[in-house]
């Protein structure tokens, strides 16, 4: 059965924030809105007579079972440290957003790994360019940035590596 993970985060006079998490058994009748009904409203529910900061965020993250999944044999050398950092670009914005893949395979980036740049011509990163601009069902559900704004392509993607 599918899980859910339904967090608080509260926040002090100096606007610091903490979150509180539970995670929830999630049926397959649950949406959205009945997650945040029936369980992140009744859980605040409980923890608000106990604390004395405010409610600042709710966040809802689903942890569906993917043990059916084709997944990767971990390569011995790989390390969450070495990443692919993207640069996206946002429709009609001047400013790009980031996404960051740990464990990034060397052969996606120029010369087999030891350029700075992802290889363009690579048919993996190929198919990544393609979910990205046109979502992960084609034409259907697009990537947007945190304030719900379309991401229409990527600027460039290069090697990171460390842990932020």
């Amino acid at each position: 059965m599918a899980q859910a993970i339904i967090s608080l985060v509260l926040s002090d006079s100096d606007a610091d924030t903490a979150t509180v998490s539970v995670f929830v058994s999630v049926g397959t009748g649950d949406t959205v809105e009945s997650l945040s009904d029936d369980y992140a409203h009744v859980w605040w529910d409980v923890v608000r007579p106990l604390v004395n900061g405010v409610l600042s965020g709710v966040i809802i993250s689903l942890q569906p079972d993917f043990s059916s999944w084709d997944n990767n044999t971990f390569a011995v050398i790989s390390d969450v440290e070495e990443k692919a950092r993207f640069s996206l670009a946002v429709c009609g914005q001047n400013r790009p957003v980031r996404l960051t893949l740990p464990t990034a395979i060397e052969s996606i980036f120029e010369t087999s790994g030891a350029g700075k740049f992802v290889d363009v011509t690579n048919v993996n990163y190929a198919a990544f360019v393609a979910v990205v601009e046109n979502g992960i069902v084609d034409g259907g559900i697009g990537m947007t940035d945190s304030h719900g704004t379309d991401i229409c392509g990527i600027y460039f993607g290069e090697q990171f590596f460390g842990k932020g």
